[in-house]
């Protein structure tokens, strides 16, 4: 029987595998001479045609091939952006040989990348506790635990990649947003600040610095981050998404504008960025413009071949519904918010739209039905109690509104509420 890590290496080089160098294959298959070339074959294949190599390996596959050839079918999947059958193939591999280094390290990478935080950090562990793990384990462990919840773990595991590798971009990024996940902002803020010095295009970097001066309540500052990052051409389509957002806040939209179209030749226009901008014009009722991004995500949506995946047709008729609703075109707003609830019966924010049509509308019954479907899910009760005070003020219940907006402000105090509840007392 032959060795294979040779091989394994030089095919883990040729399909550039998340990250630098893997972690030393100690553990690796044995495999027979016709295994061996064939793998060999692949190998060189694959320098310049991942598809073709995979097309390669599942037509000369040995009869009984060992973990090395599942482990090259999970990077070739890998490679090709299939992440499913990139686990599938590692998963096999492990079945085979538990003890494989280079599949568990890699099934890690993948469950990273499919957001399987949990499962991820089990595989990282079990290599940490035959305490060969390099700092690329730690890198990875870090990041498994940040999308896992696990904030001050994925701290701990940034800071020793740090320590093992001063200066790595990726853990010094990973250090940061722990740091802003728990609260930490004016800590975290000046990490970003020096980590710019050292690396003034990284677009990642402002986009953290932009978000804690806003935590820090300091738009201005963070409006000034994003407009420099402009400067070096080191922002993304979400960083721009964000200082639209910003000048909307400040209410200059001729300024919002332009930005949010900057942020769809960044990165192409997707319905969700869409719906977002024209929701934003909405805030400050500038209809005109939020009709118009509207109509770009609609036109957008019949363009798809099967008219969009249900959640893609949910987000635009609601954009819409809550559009035409603020228009007082209430038939059209009422038709938008049909559209949603045969897709999602349930949603709340929805069901509350449809309530205010049909209070606008006079049909009380139908809006208090509405109001107290939204009231049963988590999150809308007092909302939603709000909003059925305001149908028995159209009835002249003043008594029963009063009883409604007190058990809303036991639940969810609001400024706003407080005053409409004061006014209602004096009557």
């Amino acid at each position: 029987m032959i060795r294979l890590s040779i091989i394994m290496a030089c095919l883990c080089g040729a399909l550039s595998l998340a990250g630098a160098a893997g972690i030393e294959l100690r553990t690796a298959p044995e495999v027979g001479p016709k295994e061996e070339t064939v793998l060999a074959a692949v190998m060189r294949v694959s320098e310049t045609n991942a598809a073709a190599a995979l097309v390669l390996l599942e037509s000369t596959q040995v009869a009984e091939q060992s973990a090395a050839t599942d482990y090259v079918f999970g990077n070739l999947h890998f490679q090709l952006d299939d992440l499913s059958k990139a686990a599938s193939a590692y998963e096999s591999a492990l079945e085979k040989l538990p003890s494989y280094r280079d599949a568990l390290n890699n099934l890690g990478r993948v469950y990273v990348l499919q957001e399987k935080g949990a499962k991820a950090v089990g595989l990282f562990r079990t290599i940490l506790e035959t305490g060969h793990a390099g700092a690329d384990v730690f890198q990875l462990l870090g990041q498994a635990l940040l999308a896992d919840g696990k904030v001050v773990s994925a701290e701990n595991a940034f800071r020793e990649v740090m320590l093992r590798r001063p200066d790595d971009a990726d853990a010094e990024r990973g250090l940061a947003k722990c740091l802003l996940d728990q609260g930490r902002h004016a800590e975290a803020l000046g990490l970003v600040t020096e980590l710019l010095g050292r690396r003034p295009a990284d677009s990642e970097l402002w986009g953290l610095r932009a978000n804690l001066l806003i935590e820090l309540e300091r738009p201005l500052e963070a409006i000034a981050a994003i407009e420099t990052a402009r400067r070096v051409s080191a922002v993304s389509a979400d960083v721009l998404m964000v200082l639209g957002d910003l000048y909307i806040r400040r209410l200059q939209p001729r300024l919002a504008q332009p930005i949010y179209e900057e942020a769809f030749k960044v990165s192409p226009a997707t319905m969700e960025r869409l719906v977002h901008s024209a929701a934003a014009f909405l805030s400050i009722n500038d209809q005109r413009a939020c009709n118009g991004l509207l109509n770009r995500a609609k036109k957008m949506l019949e363009t798809q071949p099967d008219k969009g995946s249900p959640e893609k047709r949910v987000l635009v008729a609601r954009g819409r519904a809550a559009y035409f609703l603020a228009a007082n075109k209430l038939e059209d707003a009422r038709k938008e918010c049909d559209v949603v609830l045969a897709l999602k019966p349930l949603d709340a924010k929805t069901l509350l739209n449809a309530g205010e049509i049909y209070r606008l509308q006079g049909k009380f019954n139908d809006a208090v039905l509405m109001f107290r479907r939204a009231g049963g899910l988590d999150g809308y009760h007092a909302q939603a109690q709000v909003k059925e005070a305001q149908v028995d003020v159209a009835r002249d219940n003043i008594p029963k509104a009063i009883r409604l907006l007190e058990s809303a402000q036991e639940t969810d105090p609001q400024p706003h509420v407080a005053r409409y509840l004061k006014r209602l007392r004096a009557l």
